[in-house]
């Protein structure tokens, strides 16, 4: 299911359901047991069988009964590999600093009052991260059947930019989401989506190994047709769950909080996903040892105020941007006009700075300063071998630079891909901005080169600047470019953050028939017939000759026709058929088919065209294809003297 399609899927189920609560919990039910019901049934039909193989065996002859006795053993290795994927998913908390309540008395205190109010159960365990969010995972111990285990994680530098009532509304509405006051059926659908989605995951990525595939296929087939529409349902259902979470919050620590905290998350989370991981990147390039002080670093730049120009962008983007059906939460508008709250009241007091009195030192006190250290120091472990591999790829990088430096007279001379090369290799050194002029060089003359397009299409729409767009619409302007879906994404989550719904709409559908083009491509492309039009091979002199110093120098060639299949999907990407033969003998001019056919497999790889080329004997299974293109006109290519 495309992304479109399921967009399409949520948006009826929205309308069909979201005025009649109820329905969406039956029919969420429904999608729930038809995945059981799918599991169960698929073992019972496994057992069944089992059961009939296992009597035939005890009644069969001796060979016969060895022979039932192993299906019996490989049907029973399936059963229980298909059992082990629901009940059985590697599922593991984050790591993280786990605080205890000798530690940190008063965030425990606030939990405890918080697990009274909401008649929740304690955390199994509570950890800090080095992220600026908090969240509870929810771990099941056998698989889509339940029995979880709840555990809290907060932020660190989320608490630093939060007043304790902020922090306090924050914890409330993950509470929320366990809570007996919330609807029970929506938690359980909560938590059952979070264990769905790990074990499509884990399907996805075992179905890229081969060896793995053949014991999970079955399986993988029905969670590939029931995973996006339970999760369209159970999307759906937790949205609304995200609106009664906030509502929760808001009763119990009250809406000026739970308002405050949840715009300062918003224009907090823009600037350090702008700027901050960037710049960190950018010092890995030139420091070899990993920081050790990341919450420190974090605060610091979060306290610091930004320009008035990405403070305005951030603003607006906070206000701005649209409900995404990539993430159950709504968008920041969404969530406080379900408060019944202005987000224009909020923008108008500007960006937010830090707190006065922050919620890591109300509420972790005595133990922040070793759990700050701590939380540091996992996060250093952590990224060390990326920091590293970072820092010693910029050390070859300088080096290639150094290779490839030219005099500012000769650069215009440079190939486009040596042109893009060099500002690929700044652009990893320095950052994009360094680069930005080389690349504006490069698309001055050539204004459709691809990867600098979505460079710097890219790079100027993070930093506000509308002429990405123009730039990225270059490659939409070629509807078979291949790089037109990851042009769609940038721009879509560019209009996505604007509030610009139609954009988004109209790029969902671009990239939707792309995919639809695609496939229509690859089917046409995966054979070859009599009954296909084929075409002029197209070539130039120039290519004709190259081709021709191929053939001959292998000498068991004397002859060769060349056509390119008619392609209507795709036109670009050609499809050349080659026919070569050996030199005839006997009275009727004949070959012998099975020297043609060695010598047609023998050059499969050999031969260079500007598309994908088949390479055929004119005898066999291609005998009607090779009559066809021999009687064309103008398609021999080769003829050994």
């Amino acid at each position: 299911m495309t992304d479109e399609q399921f967009d399409q899927l949520v948006m009826r189920i929205q309308e069909r359901y979201g005025s009649r609560p109820w329905l969406l919990r039956a029919r969420t039910l429904w999608q729930v047991l038809i995945g059981y019901a799918g599991f169960l049934a698929g073992l019972l039909v496994v057992l069944l069988i089992v059961i009939g193989l296992s009597f035939g065996a005890a009644f069969a002859d001796k060979e016969l009964g060895v022979f039932l006795a192993a299906g019996v053993a490989v049907l029973l290795t399936l059963a229980l590999s298909q059992t082990l994927v629901f009940l059985w998913v590697p599922l593991q908390t984050d790591q993280a600093r786990t605080v205890t309540e000798d530690e940190a008395p008063n965030l425990f205190r606030m939990l405890k009052i918080l697990e009274q109010d909401y008649g929740t159960r304690p955390f199994h365990s509570v950890q800090i991260t080095p992220q600026f969010n908090a969240s509870v995972q929810a771990i099941p111990r056998w698989g889509v059947f339940g029995g979880c285990r709840s555990h809290l994680f907060i932020g660190l530098p989320l608490m630093q930019m939060l007043t304790p009532d902020q922090f306090a509304a924050v914890m409330a509405h993950e509470f929320g989401h366990i809570s007996s006051r919330h609807d029970r059926f929506g938690t359980w659908i909560y938590r059952l989506r979070q264990t769905w989605w790990r074990v499509f995951q884990q399907l996805q990525s075992s179905q890229e190994k081969h060896s793995r595939t053949r014991t999970r296929g079955l399986i993988a087939r029905f969670i590939d047709w029931y995973w996006p529409r339970m999760h369209a349902f159970a999307f759906v259902l937790s949205r609304a769950d995200e609106y009664q979470a906030d509502r929760l919050a808001a009763d119990w620590g009250g809406v000026d909080s739970t308002a405050q905290a949840l715009w300062r998350i918003e224009c907090f989370g823009h600037r350090l996903h702008g700027d901050f991981w960037e710049s960190l990147k950018l010092l890995a390039r030139v420091r070899d040892e990993v920081p050790d002080d990341i919450v420190a670093r974090m605060k610091s730049f979060l306290e610091q105020q930004p320009t008035p120009h990405d403070a305005n962008r951030w603003i607006e983007q906070s206000m701005q941007a649209l409900t995404s059906s990539a993430d159950t939460h709504p968008s920041l508008s969404d969530r406080l006009r379900a408060l019944e709250q202005d987000v224009t009241e909020l923008a108008q007091q500007g960006f937010p700075s830090a707190a006065q009195l922050s919620a890591d030192v109300a509420l972790l006190e005595p133990a922040l300063h070793q759990i700050t250290l701590d939380v540091n120091a996992q996060w250093a472990r952590e990224n060390t071998a990326g920091w590293q591999n970072l820092f010693h790829e910029a050390r070859r990088l300088e080096k290639q630079l150094e290779s490839t430096a030219v005099e500012p007279a000769t650069a215009a001379l440079l190939t486009a891909e040596q042109q893009w090369e060099r500002a690929r290799t700044v652009a990893q050194l320095e950052g994009t901005a360094a680069s930005e002029p080389l690349l504006r060089e490069l698309l001055s003359v050539h204004p459709l080169h691809g990867p600098a397009i979505l460079t710097l299409g890219c790079y100027l729409l993070e930093r506000g600047h509308r002429e990405g767009e123009d730039f990225l619409r270059r490659i939409l302007n070629d509807k078979e470019h291949e790089l037109t879906p990851t042009a769609c994404d940038i721009l879509a989550t560019h209009f996505q953050k604007l509030g610009q719904s139609e954009q988004v709409r109209e790029l969902r559908g671009i990239v939707s028939r792309f995919q639809e083009a695609q496939a229509a491509a690859m089917k046409e492309r995966s054979s070859v017939a009599a009954s296909d039009t084929f075409v002029a091979h197209g070539l130039t002199d120039f290519e004709v000759r190259e081709l021709r110093k191929s053939l001959s120098g292998n000498r068991d060639i004397h002859s060769a026709w060349l056509v390119q299949k008619e392609l209507r999907h795709f036109k670009k990407e050609r499809l050349f058929v080659l026919v070569v033969r050996t030199k005839p003998s006997g009275l009727f001019g004949s070959t012998n088919a099975d020297v043609d056919n060695r010598l047609a497999r023998s050059l499969m790889g050999t031969i260079t065209l500007p598309g994908r080329v088949l390479i055929i004997a004119p005898q066999g299974g291609f005998a009607r294809l090779s009559k066809k293109i021999l009687s064309m006109r103008d398609t021999n290519v080769f003829l050994r003297d």
